[in-house]
């Protein structure tokens, strides 16, 4: 049997952030997890951070990466951390990094498993207005909108890309994440 395990938080202090992921992660299984997925923001410090994680639930497996907005089927948000924890005897897991790929360091969680096994994401997120045009080479993934009306960026995008500005409600973020369950068929 599979067994997972759907944490968030919204804790300003990584330390304590990664202890309430990982007490509540402990709290769901009767062993420790065979893999831990996180997505935290990019404010949060990460050693720290996932330090106290693997000490609260000690996962075989804890991968994870910074994100631009954090969400599960019950919250969405900017500045959080989310999780989700798996156990399964009948699976095994590993986890495999990039070397020498620049300046990412893309990583991957391998699953193998005799049975069949369906994994499904839907984000909810919807654009807000019509695509823009990116005029200087210096931009970046945008996290944000200020209030001055500049973008917070993460990474390089290409003068000349087209992007667009998304948003999402906790009910869009909801409906996704149930059809995402059914398999991709709307409700």
């Amino acid at each position: 049997m599979t067994l997972s395990a759907v944490v968030d938080t919204n804790l300003a202090r990584s330390d304590e952030a990664g202890a309430s992921l990982g007490d509540r992660i402990r709290d769901a299984f009767d062993e420790r997890p065979d893999a831990v997925i996180l997505f935290a923001s990019p404010r949060y410090d990460f050693p720290p951070l996932l330090k106290a994680l693997d000490a609260a639930c000690h996962p075989r497996i804890l991968v994870g990466s910074s994100s631009a907005g954090e969400f599960t089927s019950k919250v969405n948000g900017e500045g959080m951390a989310c999780a989700v924890a798996l156990r399964a005897h009948e699976m095994q897991f590993a986890v495999g990094v990039g070397r020498r790929l620049g300046v990412d360091r893309p990583g991957a969680v391998q699953i193998l498993s005799n049975k069949p096994l369906g994994i499904g994401v839907r984000h909810g997120w919807l654009p807000s207005g019509d695509p823009l045009r990116v005029t200087q080479a210096e931009l970046r993934v945008p996290l944000s909108v200020n209030a001055d009306s500049s973008v917070q960026c993460a990474t390089e995008i290409p003068a000349g890309s087209a992007v667009r500005i998304m948003n999402v409600s906790t009910a869009a973020a909801a409906q996704a994440a149930g059809e995402s369950a059914r398999g991709g068929e709307p409700a």
